[in-house]
């Protein structure tokens, strides 16, 4: 046999070594029967035995894109045992986008938290196309304890802004209470940030169908926001009108609204006072007072509410004086 046909066999041998982990990861990542023909057990017994294989990157025929074993075991879902098999240093150099492979296609919390053991400078990772980072990816999709861990590694991610928007802005589209909650508390300033349309993160709350809470949430840290426009003229109230929100959020925020008029009959605000009791909104309550206090002197007070609102108060202002 010549040197010719020795280095051909020695080539074949190679590429059937190589198509042996290709084989097994090479699904369709995009549905359920896919994903659930992966064999993980044979996964992880290849990696074991011919650990090189992880270091190189395929074409994989279901999407012609080319990925290292570890992105596509992500994108797979693969459990935690083969994404830890499959993990090395060639695929996390911070270029190949794993973490927010991880965060885009729902892996774990689990897996999320074993990527930024292994290498916590993922955290900062940046999607090449729209600067995203994984944070701004998590308020879309990932569940409180992921943004946690992420806001743990790194805070200051609170304060990334992306194609003009702040993780929060997403937060308040996507994300639940607890999450608009968490990020409000590592960056209050956030609250008051407008986004490339002039969209404060009130304003991507009302785009969407969100919940009374999350409302709540965004005027107790900033009453002041009910008043900002964006770029087209619209206020939250606005935006909240053309999507037809349902009542209870669409009577928040007109009433809010209402409030930074300079003068409203007393009626009008016993109205606004009911209503905000009924939903125990005491930040509301103060804000009456706070707005309109020569008119509210005449307005009493259940005693049960009286004694609610001045225990949530305590945290804005001293306001016994007004019942002595």
């Amino acid at each position: 046999m010549t040197d010719s046909n020795q280095n051909d066999v020695k080539r074949r041998k190679v590429d059937l070594e190589d198509k042996e982990l290709y084989d097994l990861l090479n699904l369709d990542d995009e549905n359920v029967e896919g994903r659930k023909m992966l064999d993980a057990e044979a996964v992880i017994r290849v990696v074991r035995q011919k650990p090189w294989l992880a270091t190189k990157e395929y074409t994989f025929s279901t999407d012609g894109l080319i990925y290292f074993p570890l992105i596509k075991a992500i994108k797979l879902r693969a459990p935690i045992e083969v994404i830890y098999a499959l993990c090395c240093p060639e695929a996390m150099d911070g270029t190949t986008q794993a973490l927010l492979f991880a965060i885009r296609h729902l892996a774990s919390f689990d897996a999320v938290k074993l990527l930024l053991e292994k290498q916590p400078k993922l955290v900062k990772e940046q999607d090449p196309y729209s600067g995203f980072t994984p944070l701004h990816y998590a308020c879309m999709r990932a569940p409180l304890e992921t943004v946690s861990l992420l806001l743990d590694e790194w805070p200051e991610a609170a304060k990334e802004q992306r194609s003009g928007c702040l993780p929060l802005h997403y937060a308040c589209r996507y994300a639940t209470a607890e999450v608009v909650s968490l990020l409000l508390k590592i960056y209050p300033e956030a609250v008051r940030k407008k986004d490339m349309e002039g969209d404060t993160p009130l304003h991507a709350a009302c785009y969407e169908e969100r919940n009374l809470d999350l409302i709540v949430l965004l005027l107790d840290s900033y009453p002041e926001t009910i008043q900002e426009t964006n770029y087209d003229g619209n206020t939250p109230v606005d935006i909240a009108e053309e999507r037809n929100a349902p009542e209870d959020i669409a009577k928040l925020l007109s009433y809010t609204s209402i409030l930074f008029d300079d003068e409203l009959q007393k009626e009008t605000l016993e109205e606004i006072m009911s209503f905000f009791t009924e939903i125990q909104w005491w930040r509301g309550i103060w804000l009456i007072f706070k707005r309109h206090p020569a008119a509210t002197q005449t307005i009493n007070l259940d005693t049960g509410v009286k004694a609610h609102f001045l225990s949530a108060a305590g945290r804005f202002c001293k306001l016994t004086s007004m019942w002595e």
